[in-house]
């Protein structure tokens, strides 16, 4: 199955946070420690070569400030080939976009239990609205 691959240098890693890192790494096993292109690209499954040359690719349009292949133009980090501590995790959007809890209607309103009335019944509380992931991907 392919992956998309969050890859984060010590730059990005300083960025990230490295006690937030450290949990995600060490305690949930979410990220990987690699060092340098040859061992990220064993464990992505792809040529050395291709890493090599992406980091490459990566490295110039941050230096040009676009992608002129994909139009990214935000860059919050700079990598290059001669990067070499790297932590990677696979990412699955399906997952991370799930992560919804609370009943909302159609407009975004925050529902609860209503204290009268039908059993199951829900009614909204008052000024209180939902957005992003709460929302579960509505």
């Amino acid at each position: 199955r392919p992956w998309a691959w969050c890859l984060l240098n010590e730059e990005a890693q300083e960025k990230f946070g490295r006690p937030m890192l450290s949990f995600y790494k060490d305690q949930v096993g979410l990220f990987e420690a690699v060092e340098g292109a040859k061992e990220l690209a064993e464990l992505i499954g792809c040529e050395e070569e291709a890493v090599i040359q992406t980091l490459k690719d990566y490295a110039a349009a941050c230096d040009r400030k676009i992608c002129t292949k994909t139009g990214k133009v935000v860059f919050p980090s700079r990598m290059c080939e001669t990067d070499k501590n790297f932590i990677v995790a696979r990412i699955t959007p399906c997952i991370h976009y799930c992560m919804g809890g609370l009943e909302i209607t159609a407009c975004g309103e925050v529902l609860t239990q209503a204290k009268s009335g039908a059993m199951g019944r829900r009614c909204k509380i008052m000024r209180l609205f939902a957005a992003g992931e709460c929302t579960g991907g509505v």
